[in-house]
């Protein structure tokens, strides 16, 4: 053989082993392109299953949020209904309807008036009347008891329901807040 032979030889096997090595290339770029789009999809699953599950979250959230709200509100209303207990009975729908009309039955409530800064809690009692009323307290002023003890004490000081609903809610000359309680009294009892 001469170099001629041998070169023609050497190029057909380096041509051999290019091919042979470039499939196995084209092999092994196919795998990876096949592992690739598997990775692909599955991590498309996985986005898909962490948006299931952080809207599953969210929900049970929502739903926590709603039975918290739902809880304060019995709350709410079991502190009213063992508040109303301290009331006479024949006085409640009065309390109820006065106290209503000042807050909307909100413990904690603080009336910002332009002239008196000394109007609290659910049925809007001013503290001055503390120093007045022997029963009335810290403790009891924010609670449809002390609504009721003011209204009962100028009741009496005033002669009539009418007049003490009038100075209560200082409401002299203009009578809407006034008649607003009454409708709200009327409709507690169902007349």
């Amino acid at each position: 053989m001469n170099n001629r032979e041998i070169a023609i030889v050497a190029y057909v096997y380096i041509l051999i082993c290019l091919a042979v090595f470039f499939t196995f290339i084209n092999i092994e770029h196919k795998r990876t392109i096949n592992s690739l789009n598997i990775h692909k999809e599955q991590l498309f699953e996985a986005k898909k299953l962490v948006i299931e599950l952080a809207d599953e979250n969210d929900a049970l959230y929502g739903a926590v949020d709603g039975l918290n709200t739902y809880i304060n509100k019995m709350d709410k209303l079991d502190r009213l209904i063992q508040d109303l207990e301290s009331v006479p009975r024949k006085e409640r729908n009065k309390t109820l309807a006065n106290c209503y009309n000042e807050t909307n039955l909100t413990y904690g409530a603080v009336h910002k008036g332009p002239y008196d800064k000394t109007t609290i809690g659910i049925c809007g009692v001013k503290t001055a009347w503390i120093d007045v009323i022997p029963e009335l307290t810290d403790h009891n002023i924010d609670s449809l008891y002390g609504g009721y003890l003011v209204l009962s004490h100028l009741e009496k000081q005033e002669g009539s329901y009418i007049k003490g609903l009038q100075k209560y809610k200082g409401s002299i000359k203009n009578q809407a807040p006034v008649q607003h309680v009454l409708k709200l009294e009327n409709l507690i009892k169902g007349s």
